[in-house]
């Protein structure tokens, strides 16, 4: 196949599925961006030129770059939290506080690992992007800080984490 039939193939997969492989495309695009150079050094036309489009197709799947980058930050704290909700869920009711702090660590890495991009530009540039999308994100933020004192305050009132010490 040669590279026009090729593009003209992706093309239409992209349209049949809403525009939803491109969308993702730019996403990991705009991730791998923000997490090698930042949030102020990396421009609409920086993603653009390395998802191989114009910058005013960007416009077609997303309105500007704060809604980019409200993406990635979603996305990279959405999945770890996905993955260690389901660890600590698959681990037995009667477990003990070490397994269960275990399954949850170990899903956390994991995931942060497996999303690299996303988690590390959402270390790395929460702190530089508009004040709007940071307070915008704080929700899902809190709702992952609340899972884990709970998942704390939880081992302690099993008496197998010493309730005085300072759970946050």
């Amino acid at each position: 196949m040669n590279k026009t039939a090729s593009k003209d193939r992706v093309a239409s997969d992209d349209a049949a599925s809403g525009g939803t492989k491109s969308r993702r495309y730019i996403l990991d695009t705009a991730a791998r961006l923000f997490r090698s150079e930042g949030y102020a050094a990396t421009s609409l036309r920086d993603i653009a030129g390395a998802c191989g489009m114009k910058a005013g197709s960007l416009y077609y799947h997303f309105d500007s770059k704060d809604e980019i980058v409200g993406e990635v930050l979603r996305i990279g704290v959405e999945n770890v939290f996905r993955e260690v909700r389901a660890a600590v869920a698959a681990v037995p009711d009667d477990a003990g506080a070490m397994v269960i702090i275990h399954a949850a660590v170990t899903a956390h890495l994991k995931a942060l690992l497996e999303l690299q991009d996303y988690t590390s530009a959402n270390i790395r540039i929460f702190g530089q992007v508009p004040a709007p999308v940071r307070e915008g994100h704080l929700k899902l933020r809190d709702e992952y800080e609340h899972f884990w004192a709970s998942l704390f305050e939880r081992c302690a009132e099993r008496g197998e984490v010493d309730p005085q010490r300072n759970l946050r």
